[in-house]
């Protein structure tokens, strides 16, 4: 099997055994080496072993946040900002990194600046809404992207990933968010911040990663999410802070659950409904 068709689907995000096995069933295609993962058609029973053997068996949605800073507000709050949660993102991301560099996180995320952010990424999101052309009410990171090329001032690592929302032990399986977090961490400079945004369709939130290097900092794991979560009892825009990624990746999942479609939907049809993007960035 090619070794870039292999290394192609790596940088997708797949793992590199299971790229191999869905590339074989597929004489090399990968568009249908991509579909058959997706649909859960190749066997991942070694890799899910493999990563079961590292995670533990607690159910990782137990993990509650060491800190949680919220406002009065959320985007539901302000005018024309029921959709703007990804321009809010991709502005809180483009904004906190930077100050990262010099300050500490707490100072960084607290009510008054998640206000500030909110309502400059709502402002973000009207300015831009005028320059699609498409109807559609929540536009992606990337189309997002495509009209600020030159403006954040931040290093996009690695292009769009795709992972797939799953239960229990998975989420830390070969499409869970902490096999994709990883996967970027490996690739961008351990030494600093990494901030990401992550969209499951229609929602976005952001993330910061703190550096690899300092203990204290890595205790410093953080979500912001401009939507209110009544199940978290969370009524505005919110920062929670978590004391490990793997805590983090809880509260992921706590905001993003996947869903079980029923045996009447195809595996693909859930597949794609229960799927997420990361784009990941740093200074």
């Amino acid at each position: 099997m090619s070794d870039d068709k292999v290394a192609l689907m790596v940088s997708m995000g797949f793992d590199q055994n299971i790229s191999a096995k869905a590339l074989a069933l597929t004489d090399g295609n990968v568009d249908h080496a991509v579909d058959r993962i997706l649909s859960g058609q190749v066997d991942t029973a070694a890799i899910t072993d493999s990563v079961n053997s590292t995670v533990t068996s607690q159910n990782l949605t137990d993990v509650p946040p060491t800190k949680v800073v919220t406002t009065d507000v959320s985007q539901y709050s302000i005018p024309n900002g029921r959709s703007a949660c990804t321009a809010f993102a991709l502005h809180t991301v483009s904004k906190v990194l930077p100050r990262l560099e010099n300050e500490n996180i707490e100072n960084v995320v607290t009510s008054d600046e998640l206000n500030t952010l909110l309502f400059a990424g709502v402002s973000l999101y009207n300015t831009l809404q005028n320059q699609i052309t498409s109807n559609v009410e929540h536009s992606s990171a990337e189309e997002l992207l495509l009209l600020l090329p030159d403006q954040l001032g931040l290093r996009l690592i690695g292009g769009v990933r795709q992972g797939i929302l799953t239960r229990g032990l998975l989420e830390g399986g070969p499409l869970g968010f902490k096999t994709i977090l990883e996967s970027y961490r490996s690739e961008c400079d351990r030494s600093k911040w990494m901030g990401a945004i992550i969209t499951k369709s229609p929602e976005s939130i952001c993330i910061f990663l703190p550096p690899q290097n300092d203990a204290e900092l890595a205790k410093s794991n953080v979500i912001i999410d401009s939507h209110p979560r009544p199940s978290l009892n969370i009524g505005g825009c919110n920062g929670s802070f978590y004391s490990t990624p793997e805590a983090l990746v809880s509260g992921l999942s706590e905001r993003f659950p996947a869903v079980d479609l029923g045996n009447d939907v195809p595996e693909m049809m859930a597949a794609m409904y229960n799927s997420f993007d990361v784009y990941a960035f740093q200074c």
